[in-house]
C-alpha cells in the first residue's frame, strides 16, 4: 500500500486539549517568573537610587514627590502667567551680554533687577516679586548640589566645583525660567544670569555646611572639658571614716571607740551670764 494514500489517525479531541492547557500554563509559568524577577529588581534599583541621593538624603519616595510638587508648580505658573505687553520674544536670536560694573565684574541684584526691567519688560513694582521667584526656583536645585558636594566634600570654593554639574544645573534653571515665566535667560552671554543664582545656592550650602562643621568642634571641645573634670573628680581619693578599722570591729574594738569619744567629745558648757548681757537687745526694758 503506497504510504502517501494512508489517511492520518484521527486526532483525540482530549489529548488536544491537555496540550493546549499544558501550553497556557507554561505561558502563565513564564510570564510569573518574568514578574517576580522585575520584582526582585525594584528594591535594588530604590536602593541604589537613594544611596546616589546622598550621604544624608531623605527616602526616595519623598524626594520623588517632592520634585513632582514643584513640576506641577511650573506647569500651573507657565499656563497662567502671561508676560507684559511689550515684552521680546522668547526665541527671538540675540545674545545678551554681561554688564560691566568696575574691575572685577560681579553680578549682584542690580544686575539681575536691570535684566529683569529691559529684557522682561517688569515694571518697577513688580520686578522686586519676579527676583524672588527666581531665588524660590533657584532653590529646588540644592539638593543636586548637595549631592555632587557629598562626593567631593574636599570642594569649597565654587572655581573648583564639577564645572559639569555647574552647567547642567544652570542650564535646567534656565530652561524652567524661559518655561515659566517666558523670560530669555538662556541668551544670556556665558550664562551669567543663571550662574549667579546657582553660585548663590553653592554659597548657601557651603556656609551651612561649615556652621554645622564649627558647631561640632565646638561641641566636642566641651564635651572633652567635661569629661576631664569629671576624671579628675573620680581620681580624688575618698574620705576616710571608721569603717576603715575592721570590717566587722569586735565588742572589745566598740568599748574602746566608745571610751574615747567620751574623753575627746565632752560637751561644751555655756558660759555664764555676766552683768553686761542681762541687758541683751532681746531682753525687754522696763520702765520705772
Amino acid at each position: 500500500m503506497n504510504p502517501t494514500n494512508q489517511q492520518s489517525a484521527p486526532s483525540d479531541p482530549y489529548l488536544d486539549l491537555l496540550l493546549q492547557i499544558r501550553d497556557s500554563v507554561v505561558r502563565i509559568e513564564q510570564r510569573l517568573t518574568s514578574v517576580e524577577n522585575h520584582l526582585d529588581l525594584i528594591p535594588q534599583q530604590q536602593q541604589q537610587q537613594e544611596q546616589s541621593l546622598g550621604t544624608i538624603a531623605i527616602p526616595l519616595a519623598a524626594y520623588n514627590r517632592e520634585e513632582d510638587q514643584e513640576q506641577r508648580f511650573r506647569d500651573s505658573m507657565a499656563q497662567h502667567y502671561q508676560p507684559p505687553p511689550g515684552a521680546p520674544d522668547v526665541n527671538s536670536r540675540g545674545t545678551i551680554k554681561k554688564p560691566d560694573y568696575g574691575k572685577d565684574k560681579s553680578i549682584g541684584k542690580k544686575a539681575i533687577v536691570a535684566f529683569l526691567k529691559i529684557h522682561g519688560n517688569i515694571d518697577e513694582e513688580s520686578v522686586d516679586s519676579m527676583y524672588k521667584s527666581l531665588l524660590k526656583e533657584s532653590r529646588t536645585h540644592k539638593r543636586a548640589l548637595e549631592r555632587a558636594l557629598d562626593q567631593s566634600p574636599s570642594v569649597t570654593t565654587y572655581r573648583t566645583f564639577s564645572p559639569q554639574i555647574r552647567r547642567m544645573e544652570i542650564e535646567k534653571f534656565e530652561g524652567n525660567i524661559k518655561y515659566m515665566y517666558k523670560l530669555p535667560i538662556d541668551k544670556c552671554k556665558d550664562h551669567w544670569v543663571g550662574d549667579y543664582f546657582i553660585h548663590n545656592v553653592f554659597k548657601t550650602i557651603v556656609r551651612s555646611n561649615t556652621n554645622d562643621s564649627a558647631d561640632s568642634s565646638v561641641g566636642s571641645r566641651t564635651s572633652d572639658h567635661t569629661e576631664s573634670n569629671t576624671q579628675d573628680q573620680m581620681q580624688q581619693p575618698p574620705p576616710t571614716s571608721l569603717s576603715i578599722f575592721s570590717p566587722s570591729p569586735s565588742l572589745s574594738t566598740i568599748q574602746q571607740l566608745q571610751s574615747h569619744i567620751k574623753i575627746t567629745h565632752k560637751p561644751e558648757q555655756p558660759p555664764l551670764a555676766t552683768s553686761s548681757s542681762t541687758f541683751s537687745a532681746s531682753s525687754p526694758v522696763l520702765d520705772d
